[in-house]
């Protein structure tokens, strides 16, 4: 009998995966921190989705709206930030941030955290 004719069209065989291996982890100079503020990140979502996180691009410029931090590689604090208000880190490989800010929609960057 011919497998591909009872087959489930996203059905992976035993097979593919036979010399997978675990992946590596990533390096953290290879990872990226953003530490802003929850009520910006609240401004910014809008969905009615719970769970989708939508940041406008220019928002994104790690030269203009973040600082880098002097204690930490890799960790941009956002300048709106006042000392006593709840913030929200987003981290993320830098390839990450970069495919999601080269596939933009809009000029908005979207998406569900934890996705890869």
């Amino acid at each position: 009998m011919d497998k591909d004719i009872n087959s489930h069209e996203n059905y992976i065989t035993p097979e593919y995966f036979k010399d997978s291996k675990p992946a590596e982890p990533l390096h953290e100079s290879e990872m990226i921190n953003l530490i802003i503020p929850k009520k910006t990140l609240d401004s910014f979502n809008q969905e009615e989705n719970l769970g989708i996180i939508s940041i406008p691009v220019f928002y994104l410029d790690i030269k203009t709206h973040f600082d880098k931090s002097k204690d930490y590689p890799n960790r941009y604090i956002a300048k709106d930030i006042n000392s006593n208000e709840a913030v929200v880190l987003m981290r993320m490989p830098m390839d990450m941030l970069d495919r999601f800010l080269a596939t933009s929609k809009n000029n908005v960057v979207t998406w569900i955290p934890g996705d890869t």
